[in-house]
């Protein structure tokens, strides 16, 4: 009886999510369309590495080979990182880090020679402690390339709500306000 009951409920509350439309993110509908159809990326490091693993996976846009014209290019700069003191205990020791990581990079379209801006910043807390010291630097560690991954995630996200430079229209002598010619 009480197994029937725990399954009838994990069903409910199953159902009762699918309802409201909650969807584990990149599986729920179809993903906004990217403002190019070809990109080349530049960069060195983690996070560049980061960004080709997810342009590849999304499959939104192709990654021509080196040397060959893209319909834009993507110029990713190197990371800049923090760790700054959170939260200091009684004894007046470190309890608690803030680890930062920024990410930069510059879309420049094939239209256009004005680069786009695109920033991302992740942020995380991490409690520390003198006792257990290697522990802390593996889980910093840990914590620095999940940032990482997070970082890349969220700047080819944001790929795709940048729009793209408008063409130039030729001066047609027209004017939209109502009124003589």
């Amino acid at each position: 009886m009480n197994r029937m009951l725990a399954w009838s409920a994990a069903a409910l509350m199953t159902l009762s999510l699918g309802a409201c439309g909650f969807h584990l993110r990149g599986l729920g509908g179809p993903l906004k369309v990217m403002p190019f159809a070809s990109l080349s990326v530049d960069g060195a490091g983690p996070v560049y590495q980061q960004v080709l693993v997810e342009l590849k996976r999304d499959g939104r846009v192709s990654l021509p080979a080196k040397g060959v014209a893209a319909d834009a290019l993507l110029v990713i700069a190197p990371e800049s990182t923090s760790k700054d003191v959170l939260t200091v205990n009684r004894a007046g020791k470190v309890s608690e880090y803030q680890l930062t990581l920024r990410q930069n990079a510059l879309l420049t379209f094939r239209q256009s020679d004005a680069p786009v801006p695109v920033s991302v910043t992740v942020r995380r807390q991490m409690s520390y402690s003198e006792q257990v010291v290697l522990g802390k630097e593996q889980e910093e560690a840990q914590l620095w390339a999940g940032m990482q991954r997070e970082a890349a995630s969220q700047l080819v996200r944001r790929l795709a709500y940048i729009k793209p430079p408008e063409a130039d229209l030729p001066a047609t002598g027209k004017t939209d306000a109502p009124g003589k010619p």
